[in-house]
């Protein structure tokens, strides 16, 4: 979630997931914004936190329902 992106990262609010075909990540209320350089950017919920994810890594995106 965004509170936990939040939590764990400093000013910049962007984590960094780096892995390989076998890794995957779950992200709630996410979208993805950007991809560049061999990553994916995806922004989480109102409070800006960022993640940014090796495009080798499945991403599932879900509305934390």
């Amino acid at each position: 979630t965004d509170a936990q992106v939040l939590a764990l990262t400093g000013a910049d609010k962007q984590l960094t997931v780096t892995g390989g075909t076998d890794d995957v990540v779950n992200l709630v209320n996410g979208s993805l914004v950007n991809q560049q350089g061999g990553y994916k950017l995806y922004a989480l919920g109102t409070g800006g936190a960022t993640v940014l994810v090796d495009e080798d890594i499945h991403v599932n995106l879900s509305t934390g329902v």
